[in-house]
C-alpha cells in the first residue's frame, strides 16, 4: 500500500507526513496515538488538524493549525464537524467515517471557492489507534497547491 499510495501524493509536506506516519506504524495497520508527540509533529503543525473520534462517529477538532486558521479565517479547535455548513460537514463526516471504518488513510485533491478565490488543496487523513486498537484520532495535513 505504501508505495502505491505515496506515488499519488503531490505536495512535499503531504509526502513527508505520510512517510512519518508509515514509519511510526512499525508494520502495524496504524500508529498508536500515544506514540506520537507534539514535538514530532512540529514540521507539519501549521497545516495540521487533529480530529478526535467521538462515540457514534462524531468528530471534534482537537487541534487546528495556525496556517489553516489564517487561510480560512476561523479557528475550529474544540468545534464539532457538525458545526460546518451542511454540505461541507457531510463530505468530511463521510471521509472521516471511511478512515475510521477501514483503519486506512485517505487522500484527495479538491478545488473550490474559498472566499473570493478558487483554490486547490491537497489533504491526507491518517488514522491513529487508541488503546483498544480502534481509530481514536485522525491526523490531517492540508496544503494549498500552487
Amino acid at each position: 500500500m505504501s508505495q502505491f499510495f505515496r506515488h499519488n501524493l503531490r505536495h512535499p509536506s503531504i509526502q513527508t507526513l505520510f512517510d512519518f506516519w508509515d514509519i511510526e506504524r512499525k508494520g502495524q495497520t496504524m500508529p498508536r496515538q500515544k506514540a506520537l508527540n507534539s514535538a514530532a509533529l512540529m514540521p507539519w503543525s501549521e497545516n495540521l488538524t487533529i480530529i478526535k473520534v467521538q462515540e457514534r462517529r462524531n468528530f471534534t477538532y482537537g487541534f487546528y493549525g495556525i496556517g489553516l486558521k489564517q487561510a480560512f479565517g476561523v479557528d475550529m479547535t474544540g468545534a464539532d464537524v457538525a458545526t460546518l455548513p451542511p454540505e461541507q460537514a457531510a463530505v468530511l463526516r463521510s471521509e472521516y467515517r471511511s478512515v475510521v471504518n477501514n483503519s486506512k488513510p485517505t487522500w484527495r485533491i479538491h478545488t473550490a471557492w474559498f472566499g473570493e478565490q478558487m483554490q486547490t488543496w491537497e489533504r491526507i487523513v491518517l488514522p491513529l489507534a487508541n488503546d483498544r486498537g480502534g481509530v481514536g484520532l485522525l491526523l490531517i495535513g492540508a496544503y494549498k497547491l500552487d
